[in-house]
């Protein structure tokens, strides 16, 4: 294993691990984490260190008991999604359930004024009217509401709330295909309507987003495995997905087969 960090604009080494004769015991931690030795590059320690990830597990978002036993701990899968809002001032949460509902009003039309309660017990919930064939409809809390509408309002909150980079893992998981194409742009409409424009990182495989004709291969990160680790590049930089694009095809079109299994039609051989 190895550490480096290098300057690419002075195309200089700044740290390359292990030295010589270092000792095993700081081998165990990396340079970037330690405050104390990473002066040289600590610009990428904040980086990192403020960057937030995303995943919503729509099964976490339901049990009142993990939300309670989660509560002083780092949020990775909307565990805490609930407590975040209980803890956000009532104007700026109602402001950004505001522009939620306009969002679901056209993506799940059946849902109506998505808001936020307390219950007796002082758990919070969000509950919204669902619309049927009884003429005032019924009232349903986020335990009954699909995994694709929690995941969809997680990751929505996730963009209103908060400045730091984020990074969302496949938010097109439990989403219908339509709802999926838009995601890139609607990333991007949403954030100027905050007037705070954050950096926003997804990690997918899904051919629905990355067909976006708004995507460039200058914006897209390529991870190709190899025998000797993954690596890393921006889509336009590899010669046999650039000649792609060149040619007018979509980022899906040009990179899907290229990141594809080795001899993956062999599954059907098995």
């Amino acid at each position: 294993m190895e550490e480096k960090v290098k300057n690419l604009k002075l195309n200089k080494e700044i740290l390359h691990r292990p030295q010589k004769d270092e000792d095993t015991e700081t081998l165990k931690f990396t340079y970037l984490e330690q405050p104390t030795v990473n002066a040289n590059f600590r610009d990428i320690y904040f980086f990192f260190q403020d960057t937030q990830y995303l995943n919503i597990v729509p099964q976490l978002v339901r049990d009142a008991d993990s939300y309670l036993l989660a509560a002083n701990k780092e949020d990775f899968y909307g565990r805490n999604l609930l407590d975040r809002m209980n803890k956000t001032n009532k104007k700026t949460r109602d402001s950004y359930l505001k522009r939620i509902n306009e969002i679901l009003q056209i993506a799940v039309p059946q849902l109506k004024n998505v808001d936020f309660i307390i219950d007796e017990k002082g758990v919070p919930h969000l509950e919204a009217l669902y619309q049927h064939w009884r003429a005032k409809g019924a009232k349903q809390q986020e335990a009954q509401f699909s995994d694709g509408t929690l995941r969809l309002i997680g990751f929505m909150w996730a963009l209103l709330d908060g400045q730091e980079t984020i990074l969302l893992e496949e938010p097109e998981l439990y989403l219908h295909s339509a709802i999926v194409k838009q995601i890139p742009e609607f990333i991007y409409k949403m954030q100027r309507r905050k007037g705070r424009i954050r950096q926003v990182f997804i990690s997918t495989h899904s051919y629905d987003i990355l067909s976006n004709e708004g995507i460039g291969g200058d914006e897209t990160i390529v991870l190709i495995p190899s025998t000797e680790g993954t690596k890393v590049n921006k889509a336009i930089d590899v010669e046999d997905i650039k000649k792609y694009l060149d040619a007018g095809f979509s980022i899906a079109e040009a990179v899907i087969p290229k990141v594809a299994p080795v001899n993956i039609q062999q599954m059907l051989e098995f």
